[in-house]
């Protein structure tokens, strides 16, 4: 079962030429294939995927430093040991009008962002991630808002 995705109010970009936005939702299936395969589910989950759609980066929680340890992890030439490929992560998504995600939009880096609307991790991280953007004139970036909450992904939870 596939849901539309709920407004997310965790969105607060700008309106920047270098930064496109796409709002998803995870499947009710992929949501507890994505909990089967780590020991708990933890929000907010973030990646971040270089231009050629290999995971660089990965962060579990929400860290005081976030912005300072994003912007390290951007100068990372080496995909991670995961071996995990953007191509991999959307087939786990659906758009608004739960439809599967084939691709996403050109861009030197894609960052995926899981979150739920009850978790203020995701809200702190969203207002630095918007900071951090703002000062990244130049690099285009496309941020996926994936929701990952299970009272809104799954009718019987």
């Amino acid at each position: 079962m596939a849901l539309a995705l709920f407004t997310c109010s965790a969105s607060a970009f700008t309106a920047a030429e270098h930064v496109q936005e796409r709002h998803l939702t995870l499947t009710c299936e992929s949501y507890v294939e994505w909990g089967e395969q780590r020991t708990h589910v933890s929000l907010p989950l973030f990646r971040v995927f270089d231009g050629q759609g290999r995971q660089i980066w990965e962060l579990t929680g929400y860290p005081r430093n976030f912005p300072e340890r994003l912007e390290a992890a951007l100068e990372l030439t080496e995909p991670d040991s995961s071996h995990r490929s953007l191509a991999a992560e959307l087939q786990l998504t659906v758009d608004v009008q739960g439809r599967p995600v084939q691709s996403s939009p050109a861009a030197d880096f894609t960052f995926t962002k899981y979150w739920a609307d009850w978790c203020k991790p995701c809200h702190l991280q969203t207002e630095d991630l918007s900071l951090f953007l703002e000062h990244r004139p130049g690099t285009q970036i496309t941020v996926l808002h994936i929701e990952a909450d299970l009272t809104k992904l799954c009718e019987d939870p």
